[in-house]
Order: structure tokens, then C-alpha cells, then sequence
């Protein structure tokens, strides 16, 4: 767990200079079959701008994108319309700590880099980087996942997560398909 250690501090330190990060983003979802494999894919690219600002005591974010090319969507499936991802490594920064269970998951080789992987779940009630935004109120979504951390230097290599639940409770029995967000290479 010191990888996730080095990893908090990390991100934390990441969000703190970070007062203005624009780059490409990549999004790929993919609803994922019983049989594990994706049984449907969109792929986007969006030009993305990321805001931080710490200056209050509480961190706050604002994110924007421009759509550089748009991915083909079903109309008859139905996957998030997102923001943006680079608030997933929020998952790790010390405001969202109480927020998830953290364990060792082992270690993971990419590139001929050995990571640390850590496994994380939601904590029941507890706040999200993600939420679903109905009727005026935002919920949060339920996440749990795993996180591949470089152990020397605290560096996020790659993030999946995935929604826990359906939110049946708020009507959405049909969202009940695991989407994977993917998250690469920061800070």
C-alpha cells in the first residue's frame, strides 16, 4: 500500500500545480458482455481543458471539451455522457479518501515496468468524482475498480473503473451493463 501512499501524494501535488492542463482526451466505453468481452464500443476524441483551484481550502475543478471527432452512437444503447476522465484520479486524492476501500491487488508488469496494482471499492453513501446529474440533483456513482501505480515515483499508469450498480433506485434498471472508463498515464 505505500505505492498507493506515493500515489495520493502524487495526485494530490498534480491537482495543486495543475492550475490549467489542456490536452487530447481519448474516450473509449464498452459494455461488457456476460461472456467478458465488449459487446458494444464508442470511441470520441475530445480537446479537453482542465481547471484546479485550491485557493478556497477545498479543491474545485472545472473541466470543458470541444468535440474533435464524435463517436458513433446507437441510439438503442445507452452508455454515460461524460465530462471528461481526468477527474477519475480523484478516486485517489486525499478528498475521496474515505470515500473507497483500498486493497492490494499484486503487481502487474507493463512495458517491462512492474506496477503495483491496488483494488478499490465504493463506500456505500459515501461521495463519488462521478455522479449522475437528474432532475437538478446530482447522485453519486458507485465505483470500483482497479489501479495500476508505478511504485517508485507514485505515477498512475492506468485506472479502470467500474459502476457498481444499476441505480435502481432512481428509475435506471436499465443502466445496469458494467461500463469501463480507462484512464492513462498520470500525472
Amino acid at each position: 500500500m505505500e505505492a498507493l501512499m506515493r500515489a495520493r501524494k502524487t495526485v494530490e501535488k498534480y491537482f495543486e500545480q495543475a492550475a490549467n492542463v489542456v490536452c487530447t482526451e481519448n474516450v473509449t466505453q464498452a459494455v461488457i458482455g456476460k461472456n467478458g468481452k465488449a459487446d458494444y464500443r464508442e470511441e470520441s476524441v475530445f480537446d479537453y481543458q482542465l481547471q484546479a483551484n485550491t485557493n478556497s481550502g477545498s479543491l474545485r475543478l472545472v473541466e470543458s471539451r470541444d468535440t474533435r471527432k464524435a463517436a458513433f452512437r446507437d441510439s438503442a444503447r445507452t452508455l454515460l455522457i461524460t465530462n471528461g476522465f481526468t477527474s477519475m484520479l480523484l478516486i485517489i486524492h486525499p478528498t475521496y479518501e474515505s470515500s473507497y476501500a483500498f486493497e492490494p491487488a499484486g503487481e502487474d508488469s507493463i512495458d517491462g515496468v512492474t506496477f503495483a496494482k491496488v483494488n478499490f471499492k465504493a463506500v456505500p453513501g459515501a461521495s463519488s468524482p462521478a455522479a449522475l446529474q437528474l432532475r437538478g440533483q446530482n447522485y453519486p456513482i458507485p465505483l470500483s475498480g482497479t489501479i495500476w501505480i508505478e511504485q517508485q515515483t507514485g505515477s498512475v499508469a492506468k485506472l479502470i473503473a467500474t459502476m457498481d450498480s444499476s441505480l435502481s433506485d432512481l428509475g435506471l434498471q436499465g443502466h445496469a451493463q458494467r461500463d469501463s472508463l480507462r484512464h492513462r498515464a498520470f500525472p
